[in-house]
């Protein structure tokens, strides 16, 4: 029930920061509710070097955390992980793209510690520090719902609405928590 399957996602994240990148959508028509598979083309330019440097080090920095996720999977205790992350945050610091998927990522290892809450205002943290994405602001609107904050849920639902793209179920998601 995401986006229109006809409707065509004229911006990602990466294309925002890299606007000379090429862009194809490998799925369109499909009628896939995430909108697919894009490829995204990327000449190494002197201009654009030093944002992939940057992602790459990002990137590098989060093998631990991957390491630790595979190992333990979904483990309550999240603090050796979280650590992982507070010792990476230097490298998303400022870039929105990297902010965006950083805050996404520790509230979903604040979740996994039972931590709701603090998971609210991670994904708060990924929307006002990172790109504004309809996936940041559907995902915090089912948080916000399920903490008992129907106001706050709807606003996120409606922050998802106005997002281009917008490949997310925040239209069900307000109707179906309104009833």
């Amino acid at each position: 029930m995401g986006r229109d399957p006809g409707e065509h996602p004229r911006t990602t994240r990466a294309e925002t920061a890299l606007p000379d990148g090429q862009w194809v959508w490998l799925s369109e028509g499909l009628g896939r509710s995430d909108g697919g598979f894009l490829l995204e083309i990327i000449a190494l330019t002197p201009k654009n070097q030093p944002t992939l440097d940057r992602w790459t080090k990002a990137d590098l920095a989060l093998n631990e955390l991957t390491y630790q996720v595979m190992e333990n999977g979904v483990d309550p205790v999240q603090g050796p992980m979280l650590r992982v992350l507070d010792q990476a945050y230097p490298l998303f610091r400022g870039d929105l793209l990297l902010e965006s998927r950083y805050w996404r990522i520790r509230a979903l290892h604040d979740l996994a510690g039972g931590d709701r809450p603090v998971a609210i205002q991670d994904y708060r943290y990924a929307l006002s520090k990172g790109l504004p994405q309809a996936e940041l602001y559907d995902e915090l609107g089912k948080l916000e719902w399920k903490a008992g904050n129907a106001k706050e849920a709807e606003g996120a639902f409606q922050g998802a609405l106005a997002c281009r793209p917008n490949l997310t179920d925040a239209a069900l998601n307000s109707r179906r928590w309104k009833t």
